[in-house]
């Protein structure tokens, strides 16, 4: 299916090699890029909600229902149902406890605060619904922030932008990144579009332990036969069955999910390891783009893993141009 069969995949090739890796496992397994257990949660005040749907009802339901936001603002009452957020003229936003979290806030009237949860619009105003954290509220300077529950921090507005397939894939990644990407065609790692971020090397870490992310573009042209990548789940294998020839597939995929953001994600999970030492994960994230080709996340990585956020981040703000 798949021309030029040592070829199509020489960087990941490569670094199996400069991993010197004694045996190479696949496996299905949980996998870790979960969009369900790790959302990413754009932040806004309570202030700033509010006021939308204040001006314009209808056009802020469709703007915000069922998004994902860390919602800041002055602490006014909570139970063990749930707590309230309010602005600086007193109006609140009331939000109810996802099953996780207790009751339990060492909060005061009209404390700074800002809650993890879902935007729910009910009878023309917003709730926020599946709470599941509360912290204090942090210092925010920019109007396209987003965060995950561990804390991490992308700066939409401060990212850079990164495009495949001329420009038909479109992704973000943190400033620092650029220190620590390969283009994988222009470094002679290989022949396929993309890149590599050695996520180990990040400014400020000198962790010697392999972690990366590979974002990377399966066009149809590099099919023997083009109309094959109809095949979506067939050629996916492929692509796997070039990294280790050798390897009987078990059962594909690990994970097949649509994202709350509407991607639709195919998982494969594997395992690197050194003999009987240091065992390495591999998480394959799949999305098809229509009938041109494939997009592909590779994620490399130790059991503890430092980056996963993100990761996540990256993989959230991806986009298949139409």
């Amino acid at each position: 299916m798949i021309r030029k069969k040592h070829n199509i995949l020489a960087v990941i090739i490569m670094l199996v090699t400069a991993l010197t890796l004694s045996s190479f496992t696949l496996f299905n397994s949980s996998v870790e890029i979960d969009t369900t257990a790790n959302r990413v949660y754009k932040y806004i005040t309570a202030e700033k909600l509010l006021n939308d749907f204040s001006k314009d009802s209808k056009s802020a339901q469709a703007k915000y229902n069922n998004k994902f936001v860390l919602l800041s603002g002055l602490f006014e009452s909570s139970d063990n149902k749930g707590l309230s957020v309010m602005d600086e003229n007193f109006k609140a936003v009331s939000c109810t406890f996802d099953k996780n979290i207790t009751s339990n806030l060492k909060y005061s009237f009209k404390d700074n605060i800002a809650v993890y949860g879902k935007i729910s619009c009910t009878f023309g105003k917003p709730e926020l619904t599946e709470v599941r954290k509360v912290i204090d509220a942090p210092v925010v300077r920019s109007s396209d922030i987003y965060y995950t529950l561990d804390g991490t921090v992308f700066d939409k507005s401060a990212s850079v932008e990164r495009t495949l397939n001329n420009g038909r894939i479109k992704y973000y990644i943190p400033s620092g990144w650029k220190k620590i990407e390969a283009d994988i065609v222009k470094n002679d790692l290989g022949i396929i579009e993309g890149y590599q971020y050695v996520l180990n090397k990040t400014p400020g870490n000198t962790s010697e332990v392999p972690e990366s992310l590979f974002v990377c573009y399966f066009d149809k042209e590099l099919l023997k036969t083009t109309s094959d990548i109809k095949s979506t789940e067939q050629v996916e294998k492929a692509i796997i069955s070039n990294i280790n020839p050798d390897e009987k597939i078990g059962t594909f995929p690990s994970a097949n999910i649509t994202t709350y953001y509407g991607a639709r994600y195919q998982y494969y999970s594997g395992k690197y390891q050194r003999g009987a030492g240091q065992a390495y994960r591999t998480e394959y994230v799949f999305q098809p783009d229509g009938d041109n080709g494939i997009l592909m996340f590779l994620y490399l990585y130790p059991n503890d893993n430092k980056y996963l956020s993100e990761v996540i981040m990256t993989t959230r703000f991806t986009e298949i141009v139409s």
